[in-house]
Formats: structure tokens, sequence, C-alpha cells
């Protein structure tokens, strides 16, 4: 086996990547771009992966063999150990829906595959659902590993093709990367942050440097080695400017990874010349004690604040719980380092126990992803809470069998068991979410009273016909594709005197809505028009509403309008959980005044607005049912919301019940 030359500035390095991630974690505000330090991360990786490999094989004494079982005993016992652990807290603490969507991102991270996992779920790394997901932190691990499975296959093959083969080949690779990267993360985020394809050039600019530099220190003419020191600093300024200045509106990694990146390659590359104060600092001992336990620390440090903030059921913690959160994770951590990825991997273990202990690894990523299918398979254990806790949150739609099916533009089409297709109906409900989410209950009780109701929805896309969403991508054109082909579809069918059209109009109409305080409302444009240089949207949903209800109207039809739900601005069933097991207070509800500047002063207003000029079209007020004058979350049986503004049943029901909307549609 080969042995190379220990470098604790490189742990140091470590220090600086770990630590950034962490303050970006605990509070963004302080580093926007702390994320950058998982980049720092993945230049190590490119770096000391491959000078091991290069150093063995010019040896002659790579073994894949051995290579991955170092990898495994590196990585995999502290792995599962978080993993188990985490298991048992999610058990305790989390919702059945929530359990579930846990376990299967465990049983992904177990396979070393929560990057493609999360880039399908969650998507916005930095959206507000991210931080909630305990298990989040884990993409990049699946990042690595991959490029710990592919790459020794690459080297073996390109250091056989040719003498310079293996630099060719991994600077092919990584510009290929690279200019992927550029080109896509602006267009699919996801696919960019999550995926190895674009953040493959990142572990080659460590691998090229690597090849570079081979395994001995090359030798180099003193002009150069004096430059070196100066190399330091301005890496480390690199890395640090971009933890500064970077923030979550940058297209990443793409080209400002580029900075954070090539720091980090100077760092490394200075400090093997002793690269003068910035080596000299990262050498010292506590930065090196850090640096020895990040695995460890970064496996932990996420989910003990991301189960924090799920116990007090928002994203922004109180000040001394965030201090107590990262103080556990670094007891955690040192414990973990100690206890578990010392001995398995610098422990001597004869031949038997190695075996014994890939056994015990395979045993434990196998049973994971078993799990996740076990709790998945009983709709995430509801058994676990309290019986009345478990009622009181915990809502299915009832007894309710629809047919659904979607459509090429991923539109939701829903109607009642007893109504299937083509059979004609007396309601047709347009929307988006909040129109799918309010679907079931509607169809079900209007069932009762012979109304037929079918849906037509799609999520994300506002039902406003001729605006184009200009955040949207690809998303924005099958919104505009769907809408289109709902005024063809109800220009063709002869059923359905009444359309009812629901939507969260305050995400439409209003420059802030209560359900994402730091976000600005979708930005719309009418097709083929300029980007409107107003705060907010309402110029654009009031033509873009006249327009969609008199194209409706055209048709024959009557329109009933449901107003925009009240937006809490927390999710309710998380901290009703909080507040009845742990004794966590709730966060004050908004009241009626609220909503003077927002959904009410805003889009609703168009809507009513519209109402009142058309016989032909009547509005209903959801906030008038639920905030009189303080909003109400829940009562005696169960809460309103399934989150922070999208109805329950329960919370459907009572709308139904206050607007009386259901005897409205029956109206000829």
């Amino acid at each position: 086996m080969t042995t190379l030359a220990y470098r604790p500035d490189l742990d140091g390095l470590r220090m600086v990547a770990v630590t950034s991630v962490i303050v970006h974690h605990a509070a963004p505000n302080l580093l926007p771009g702390g994320f950058v330090g998982v980049d720092v991360f993945f230049v190590l990786s490119g770096f000391l992966i491959t000078r091991l490999i290069v150093a063995e094989l010019s040896a002659g004494t790579f073994s894949l063999l051995r290579f991955y079982e170092r990898r495994a005993r590196r990585l995999l016992p502290a792995l599962l150990l978080m993993l188990v652990t985490t298991t048992l807290v999610a058990s305790v603490m989390l919702l059945p829906a929530e359990f579930t969507q846990f376990m299967r991102s465990a049983g992904a991270a177990s396979l070393f595959v929560s990057n493609i996992w999360f880039a399908h779920t969650v998507a916005d790394y930095f959206g507000p659902a991210a931080e909630f997901h305990p298990l989040l932190h884990t993409w990049s691990l699946g990042v690595e590993e991959q490029f710990y499975c592919v790459a020794p296959l690459i080297f073996l093959w390109a250091a056989k093709v040719r003498p310079n083969g293996l630099v060719v080949v991994v600077a092919a690779i990584t510009v290929a990367s690279l200019i992927l990267s550029v080109n896509v993360s602006a267009r699919w985020p996801a696919f960019s942050y999550y995926l190895p394809f674009c953040r493959a050039f990142e572990l080659g600019l460590g691998a090229l440097l690597a090849i570079a530099m081979g395994h001995k220190t090359p030798r180099v003419p003193w002009p150069v080695r004096a430059l070196m020191p100066f190399a330091a600093t301005l890496g480390v300024t690199m890395i640090a400017l971009s933890a500064v200045f970077l923030d979550r509106t940058v297209p990443f990694p793409g080209a400002a990874a580029l900075v954070p990146t090539f720091g980090t390659v100077l760092v490394i590359a200075a400090g093997a010349f002793a690269g003068g104060p910035v080596t000299k600092v990262l050498s010292w001992r506590p930065f090196v004690f850090v640096g020895l336990i990040s695995y460890s620390l970064y496996l932990w440090h996420w989910p003990v604040l991301s189960f924090a903030r799920i116990l007090y059921g928002q994203a922004e913690l109180p000040p001394g719980v965030t201090v107590a959160a990262v103080a556990l994770a670094f007891l955690a951590a040192i414990v973990s380092w100690r206890c578990v990825e010392q001995p398995c991997r610098t422990r001597w273990m004869s031949r038997a126990a190695t075996w014994r202990l890939g056994a015990a690894a395979l045993a434990g990523t196998g049973f994971l992803p078993l799990a996740a299918l076990a709790v998945g398979a009983m709709d995430g254990m509801p058994g676990r809470l309290p019986q009345d806790i478990a009622a009181f949150v915990t809502q299915k739609a009832g007894a309710i069998a629809l047919n659904c099916r979607g459509d090429d533009n991923g539109a939701t089409h829903c109607r009642h068991a007893n109504h299937p297709d083509g059979s004609p109906v007396d309601v047709i409900l347009l929307g988006d979410s909040h129109a799918v989410r309010f679907a079931p209950t509607l169809i079900s009780e209007a069932a009762r009273m012979g109304i037929r109701v079918e849906l037509i929805g799609k999520l994300g896309c506002q039902p406003l016909v001729g605006t184009r969403r200009t955040n949207g991508g690809e998303d924005g054109a099958l919104c505009e594709r769907h809408n289109a082909d709902v005024l063809a579809a109800l220009a063709r069918r002869k059923d359905a005197p009444t359309v009812l059209i629901h939507a969260q109009w305050a995400l439409y109409g209003a420059r802030h809505h209560r359900g994402l305080p730091h976000k600005a409302a979708v930005p719309l444009v009418l097709t083929g028009g300029a980007p409107t240089a107003s705060i907010d949207n309402q110029a654009v949903v009031s033509a873009a509403a006249a327009a969609t209800i008199a194209a409706v109207r055209a048709t024959g039809r009557r329109v009933v309008l449901l107003g925009t739900v009240p937006e809490i601005g927390w999710d309710v069933p998380r901290h009703l959980v909080s507040s009845l097991r742990w004794g966590i207070a709730l966060p004050q509800p908004p009241s009626l005044s609220d909503y003077g500047d927002l959904s009410r002063g805003k889009a609703d207003a168009v809507l009513a607005a519209i109402a009142d000029k058309d016989k032909g079209v009547t509005y209903v007020s959801a906030v008038n049912s639920f905030c009189r004058p303080a909003c109400a979350i829940a009562d005696e049986t169960g809460a309103f919301y399934i989150d922070s503004h999208h109805l329950s049943p329960h919370g459907a029901r009572k709308l139904l019940a206050d607007t009386g909307l259901l005897a409205g549609l029956a109206v000829p």
C-alpha cells in the first residue's frame, strides 16, 4: 500500500469548508454563499483521491478491491450511524407523510443516490421547504461516491491507452462538465446543482492538479516558489469572497463556481511548497482537529438543525436554539469520529473481520430502502403518534373514490368514481395546486347533492390565459399551453354549465404573500408583451382575469370565482404537533386586516370587481370564511390546513359550509 505524506494544511482547508457550510446553514444571512464549502470539498476530494490512485498506479500496487474497501471504511460506518439515529428521531417527530418522505430519502442516502432523489423531489436547494428535509445534505455524498465509483475505472482505462492518456481524458471530462454546467445552471437549476454531470469539473480540477503535481512535491524554479505565499493568499481570498458575496440568486454551480474552486486549487498547490502564512494558519492544531472531524461534522450538523426547525415549525430558529444545535452537532461529530470513524478506518482488521464489517455495511445499506418501502406501504405509520394528535393533524379526503389521470402537459383530471370519463358533468373546477387540493372534498360533497364536478388543474399554473411566467422556464411554457388547451376543450364541450376557478391568487397578484413572505409574487407578463415595470402583477392579473372570464363566458357558461385561501405563513400541522406534544407556543396567525394590502387588496379585489360588472360571474370570498377577524387555523375537530396555505379536507368542508358554495353551484 502506498503511503503519501500527510499535509495538515489540507485538514485546515477542510475546516474552512465545513465551517462555511455550517454557518450558512445555521444563519444564512451571516454567510449567504457559505454553500461553496461543498465545492471546496469536491476539489479536495478530486485532488486526494487522484493523488492516491496515481501514486499506486505508478508503483504498480493499485487494486480496485482495496480502493473500494478503503472508501467503504471511510464513508459507510459514520453515515449508517447517522442514518439509523436520525431514523429513530424521525419516527418520533415526523408526521406520517413527512416520515414516508424521510424514509425514502434515507434509503436513497444509504445507496449514495440521494442527489438524484432530491433533484426530483426537493429540487430547490435554497427553497423554503429545504430546511425541513433532515437528509438533504447527503446529496453531496452521492456526488462524491459516484465519483469514487467511476474515477478508478476511467483512470485505469486512460492510463493504458497512452502515456499521457490520463491527463487528456480528465481534462476533456472537466471541460465538458464545465461547459454543461455553465449552460444549464440557470435553465435547469436542480439538474445542475445536484447531479454529477455538472459537478464533475470541480472534482476534475482537483484531479488535474494531482496529476500535474504527481505524488511527490515537484521541483519548480525559485521565482515560482516565491510566488506561492501570494497564490495561497489569493486562493483563500477567492473562497472567502465567494462565501460572502455569492447568494441563492446566482445560478450555481456554473461559471460562479470557478471562483471558489480555483481558489481551492491555489491553496492546495501553494501548500505543497510551504505557502507562507496561509499554510501555517491552516496547519494550526485547532483548525486541523476540526478538519479531522469534518466528515462527521458535516453528517450531523444538518439533521440537528433540520429537526430543530421541524420542532419549532419554522426555518428561522431563535439564536439560542441555533447555537445549541450547532454545539450538539459538534459533540455528535466528535463522538462519531472517535468511536466510529477512527476505529473502522485506521484499526488493522483480519480478513475475516473485514468481511464481517463489509457484510454489516451491506446489510445496513439494504435495510433502509426496504424499510422505506414498508413505511410507504403503511402510509407513514400514523400509529406512531398519540391517537388524539394523529386524528387532529393527519387527515385524508375520506373514502373518496376518484378517477384521476394526467395529460401531456402535466395537468390533473379528476372525477368521482360514479362519473366516468365522457359522461357529462355539471361543474368544471379549474386552477392550480389550491384547486387540486380542494377538489377531492368538493367532488365528494358535491356528489352527495347530485352535483357532478370535474377537476382540470395543474400544479403551479396560474389559471389566466394569455399570461407567461417570466421565471417559469419550461414550466411557464407548459402553463401557457395548458391554459390554451382548457379554453379549447371548453369550446368543444356541451356539458358543465358552470366553471369554478380557484387558485392561490395572492401568489399572482401581490408583491408579497403570507405563505412565502421572503419571495415576491410570481412575475407575469401578457403573452407577447414586455415585462411589467410595476412592483406587482395587479395590472397583468386584472387584464388576464378579465380575458379569461370573458373567454369562458363566450362559451355560454357562468363563472364562479373562489378567492384566495388565507395564507398563514407557517406550517400549521407542524406547529400544532409541536404545541400539543412539546408545549412550544404557536406563532400569531394573520388577521383580516393583514389582507388589506395583500390578497384581498390585490388579486381578490380584481376578481370582485369583475363579478360586480357581470351578472354571470359570482365572486366568493374565502378569506371571510376563516378570518373573523383573526384567521382560524383549526377547531376542536382538526386542522384547517395541510401546510401553510393549502386547505385540509376539514378546512375545505368548513369553506363549503361557510360560503354556501355548493348551493351556488347547484343554481342552473
